[in-house]
């Protein structure tokens, strides 16, 4: 459990210092392996290496809306980051692709919009999560996932959080994968943003989680 270990690591980072707050307790590990897993499932439809005998016509359903619900939740969890704190004005040009010789390749943000509980959030970086370019227990990569997820937005759109296009038939993946672009260039609203862990955590049979519970 290695993976879900890191996240609390992260998280337990985020909360030195800032025990003057009452934070709602975070995601159970064994409902987290879940969430981590449908993730899984959602990148290798992304990525066209799914098998179809093995995907359910729900699940394949309108999986450009997925797939951004479930990186605005692992960019949260990865971050320790609560709620909507700026999600909607992330860029693409925040994050930036690092090399090193012990993680090998990974994704960090390296600028951050001001939280307004933590804003020594925008100048202090280091504690940061990251998402490492490497498969964990649960088959995600969640690099990789980060790297698949911009290759889908609009090249002109410098928004990380594009409104996904709307398609023919209810979002069908036939239609999905026939266009380059998922996403538009307006970004999304607040929230779009805080449905994110809400909407996965139903799709996973999961109590409904809500935003603040990614810490």
């Amino acid at each position: 459990m290695f993976f879900i270990c890191y996240f609390r690591y992260v998280r337990n980072l985020k909360d030195a210092g800032k025990n003057d707050t009452t934070h709602k307790s975070a995601i159970p590990d064994a409902d987290l392996v879940v969430i981590f897993k449908l993730g899984a499932k959602i990148h290798e439809i992304m990525r066209g290496t799914h098998d179809y005998c093995k995907i359910t016509e729900m699940e394949r359903e309108e999986i450009h809306f997925k797939a951004q619900k479930f990186l605005i939740v692992l960019i949260g969890l990865s971050e320790a980051r609560r709620g909507r704190e700026g999600f909607a004005d992330l860029k693409k040009s925040d994050f930036k692709v690092f090399e090193d010789p012990d993680v090998g390749k990974y994704v960090k943000q390296v600028v951050s919009s001001s939280s307004k509980n933590h804003k020594e959030d925008s100048q202090d970086m280091r504690k940061g999560g990251i998402l490492v370019c490497t498969k964990n227990e649960f088959g995600l990569d969640c690099g990789q996932f980060f790297l698949d997820y911009l290759s889908k937005l609009d090249p002109e759109c410098e928004w990380l959080f594009a409104k996904p296009r709307r398609v023919t038939n209810d979002g069908a993946l036939e239609n999905i994968h026939a266009m380059k672009c998922w996403y538009e260039r307006a970004k999304v609203g607040k929230n779009t943003v805080s449905q994110a862990l809400p909407t996965l955590s139903t799709i996973c049979g999961l109590p409904r989680y809500t935003n603040d519970k990614m810490r």
